[in-house]
């Protein structure tokens, strides 16, 4: 069964994952690099009164969500300074290593949340299954197979644990993640 393409599915635990990882203090800077309407992180200020948001929004497409930053997060965020976020926020669709990778080449230090959607039939982009140890010749040979449901669970957690996480939590459906983990820990 292929996983359907919706926003904001799994809002709650969306919202519960972070909301459990805000840092205790009383203004939290959001880099939201797929804010969409901004469903998320407008379901966090309004249980959150106490923390004043300052919530910066990009996505590629628009959505009428007033001061978003229209266009492609990778090349945004490569021009700006990541330094002055608490939290970047990566709710994709796919696996958006590109734009972790990109999260620790900066060097930023906050909280990350990221979405790992795998469909039935999906595979990790190369770059993950690269730093896996799977070679390009095995990528080539059998991309479906090194990427199924049985290897998914390892591969996520080895290439968030290869920029030097040592924890996250999750939330798990099927073949959707939902990861927090802590940059200053790497």
């Amino acid at each position: 069964m292929e996983t359907k393409k919706t926003n904001n599915s799994f809002l709650s635990e969306k919202v519960a994952l972070r909301l459990r990882n805000i840092p205790d203090q009383k203004r939290v800077k959001v880099l939201d690099a797929y804010a969409g309407e901004g469903i998320i992180w407008n379901a966090i200020q309004y249980q959150r009164k106490d923390i004043d948001f300052e919530v910066t929004s990009i996505d590629i497409k628009d959505y009428g969500l007033k001061g978003c930053l229209k266009g492609d997060n990778l090349k945004i965020m490569g021009n700006m300074s990541l330094d002055n976020f608490d939290i970047i926020d990566l709710d994709a669709y796919g696996v958006p290593s590109e734009q972790i990778d990109l999260v620790f080449r900066k060097q930023f230090k906050g909280i990350v949340f990221a979405t790992f959607i795998q469909t039935s039939l999906g595979k990790f982009k190369k770059r993950v299954l690269r730093e896996y140890g799977f070679s390009d010749e095995m990528i080539k040979t059998c991309p479906v197979l090194l990427s199924s449901k049985r290897n998914e669970a390892k591969i996520i957690k080895h290439y968030i644990a290869s920029k030097g996480v040592r924890s996250i939590q999750y939330y798990r459906f099927n073949r959707k993640w939902y990861i927090a983990f802590d940059t200053r820990e790497a």
